[in-house]
């Protein structure tokens, strides 16, 4: 790079040869690059993929998290804020192989859900919302938060009237491995010391939803508010697929006031490992078009490829599996996870030591299966897309329902 003085003036832009800018009112000059290379490394990939669970996310969320940072203006300020948080967070769940995040497949451009934290701010942290029912006939979700007494609640809220305490919600879907993200914001419409029942919840909260919901109602029974929102696409048997937080707001001194509120997901997927089996590791290319440049064993074709037919299959456990085993098999023949396998054969699973095994899901969803003592069975036809098949088992969840994002260093 040079620097020089042109009879023509200082100019900017390029020749067939030369770039031309300016740095600091000089003229600099310098070869014009033509192509910069992507090298795909497996360092280059895994942070891709953290950007993706971020920027899916962040796109899921973005009614929200556009504005729930207290003291950041909305747009791409809270969207750098958004991911200045929850990168760390990512990170350090996939070293730790946690399973408090899930990872996108690629070219999956799914929202897959997370402990993401979603807002900060001074006001007093939210109790978590308790996700009470899913009923997946009428595609409803029924949430609870205690309050039997206005005062009370907003006190310990810090909320007045005009105030909002906003639940947010993330929530899977029938369809391939995608997740939605919705909200109910209720607007605080009486703080005095009255008793809250269900002759007058209605006239103590007003609810609005928003996002993947399409409304919601409330009603009130044994201490708790209770909130059922309409979810389109829910499926049934899904409680512990959908996870909660809430965020309490108010008009400040010339601020809008936030509380800080995180998800706490608990063995969700795809793991970090079996994303990263998915995505292309070593092909380089142009990033502004053009033909293959190299790859790992030099050619100008990608040596990994597998054919169009065929399509990757892993396997995972989440919870607390024990010595349980997840095996495949196809045609009576054993599968080892990272397979590739055609679309359209029938796979088979085999879940060994899985006497307490919660379900058998296949990219985020339950499929049907049969339990023969400690030995759970199932199927399903290889689909067009990489395929996660997951043998969940309980957690021990612990901790105090409190907002704290997971930290693998407590």
């Amino acid at each position: 790079m040079a620097q020089g003085e042109n009879f023509f003036g200082i100019k900017s832009g390029s020749t067939k040869s030369l770039t031309f800018a300016v740095r600091g009112g000089k003229q600099i000059i310098k070869d014009r690059v033509y192509r910069i290379k992507n090298p795909r490394s497996a360092m280059q990939m895994r942070q891709r993929i953290l950007m993706a669970a971020c920027g899916l996310a962040y796109k899921a969320m973005g009614q929200i998290v556009n504005h729930s940072w207290e003291g950041v203006p909305t747009g791409q300020n809270s969207y750098s804020k958004f991911m200045a948080v929850n990168l760390p967070l990512l990170k350090a769940d996939a070293n730790a192989n946690a399973g408090r995040f899930g990872y996108p497949l690629y070219k999956v451009g799914s929202f897959v859900p997370g402990s993401f934290q979603i807002s900060d701010g001074t006001l007093p942290v939210a109790e978590r919302p308790i996700v009470n029912a899913i009923d997946g006939e009428h595609e409803t979700i029924k949430l609870r938060i205690p309050c039997d007494n206005m005062a009370q609640f907003c006190q310990e809220n810090g909320l007045r009237i005009g105030a909002y305490h906003t639940i947010c919600v993330i929530f899977p879907t029938s369809t391939y491995a995608a997740y939605k993200f919705g909200y109910v914001r209720l607007a605080v419409l009486d703080d005095s010391a009255d008793q809250v029942n269900a002759d007058n919840v209605n006239s103590k909260f007003s609810a609005n939803a928003g996002a993947g919901f399409r409304n919601a109602t409330l009603g009130f029974e044994g201490g708790y508010v209770e909130v059922t929102a309409v979810a389109p696409g829910i499926p049934a048997n899904t409680l512990g697929n959908t996870f909660a937080c809430a965020i309490n707001s108010r008009e400040g001194d010339g601020v809008q006031l936030r509380s800080k509120a995180s998800f706490v997901c608990v063995g969700v997927g795809p793991t970090s490992a079996n994303a990263f089996a998915t995505w292309p590791v070593g092909k380089s290319l142009p990033l502004n078009g053009g033909s293959v440049v190299s790859n790992a064993s030099g050619s100008g074709e990608d040596s990994g490829q597998q054919a169009a037919s065929t399509y990757q299959v892993t396997t995972q456990r989440t919870g607390d599996f024990g010595s349980a085993v997840v095996s495949l098999a196809v045609d009576g023949s054993s599968v080892a996870s990272g397979s590739y396998i055609e679309a359209g054969k029938t796979v088979n699973v085999t879940v060994t030591n899985a006497a307490d095994i919660s379900a058998i899901r296949l990219n985020g969803q339950e499929i049907s299966s049969e339990i023969e003592g400690t030995t759970a069975t199932a199927s399903f036809v290889m689909p067009s897309a990489s395929a996660v098949v997951t043998a969940a088992f309980p957690v021990n969840q612990g901790g105090d329902g409190g907002d704290e994002p997971f930290d693998p260093g407590n």
